[in-house]
């Protein structure tokens, strides 16, 4: 959809989100320092080397190294987890003219397990169990969105071909993405996130202090958005 004759409107959506995000996180860091960490800043003293106008060459050469290697190493993660996931939706089999099989496949055993502590949200036990693995990287999440949904399109229909924004579109109510998106701007989707802060206070603390304070915020901020986002969605 086009804003204003010239606006993209998922850009203005992705916008909202990233600037929300920074938002946050000023706000945050203020309320941490005058509630938490309210102790006497420590100095930090750093000296710079001259600025060099990096090369052409050089900067391509690292660009693609970096290119390749996240398409090394997100690309298997996410091909791993794509075969598992369909595996979990999949199977098991049901006898002919029995329910759709993905309600009883071992996927949706999982998320109707946790689709309880969701179901404020609106999450139903799809974005429940989608939300496993976007823990992992958030990245991830498109990956296990597609695979869900393009196994329960087919059931319903053998000849569906669509695109994801259309399975999506289908699937879940407007105000049930909105709190998605939120969802995943404050809640913790990297594992390694964890790591290094484990290795940078040296203990286990902080690393659970921030993924406990995160869930919550990101749990408020989705239930705020499913109520809110009816008024404001036209």
């Amino acid at each position: 959809s086009i804003i204003l004759g010239f606006l993209n409107l998922q850009g203005l959506i992705l916008f909202g989100l990233y600037a929300l995000g920074i938002i946050s996180a000023l706000l945050m860091s203020y309320a941490m320092r005058k509630l938490v960490l309210t102790g006497s800043p420590s100095g930090l003293l750093m000296e710079l080397p001259p600025y060099r106008v990096p090369r052409l060459s050089n900067v391509l050469k690292g660009v693609w190294q970096k290119s390749w290697s996240f398409i090394k190493k997100a690309g298997t993660v996410i091909l791993v987890l794509s075969m598992v996931l369909w595996f979990l939706v999949s199977f098991p089999r049901n006898p002919a003219g029995g329910q759709l099989e993905i309600n009883n496949s071992y996927a949706a055993m999982v998320g109707k397990t946790i689709q309880p502590v969701f179901e404020p949200l609106g999450f139903d036990w799809r974005i429940s169990t989608i939300l496993i693995p976007a823990f992992g990287a958030r990245e991830l999440a498109v990956a296990a969105m597609g695979t869900v949904l393009s196994v329960q399109m087919s059931e319903d229909d053998p000849k569906f071909e669509g695109k994801l924004t259309e399975m999506v579109g289908q699937s879940f109510a407007p105000e049930v993405l909105m709190a998605l998106l939120i969802w995943f701007v404050f809640a913790p989707q990297c594992i390694s996130t964890f790591a290094v802060l484990v290795r940078e206070t040296g203990g286990y603390k902080w690393p659970l202090f921030v993924g406990v304070y995160t869930m919550v915020l990101a749990y408020v901020g989705a239930l705020l958005a499913r109520y809110i986002a009816p008024f404001i969605i036209i």
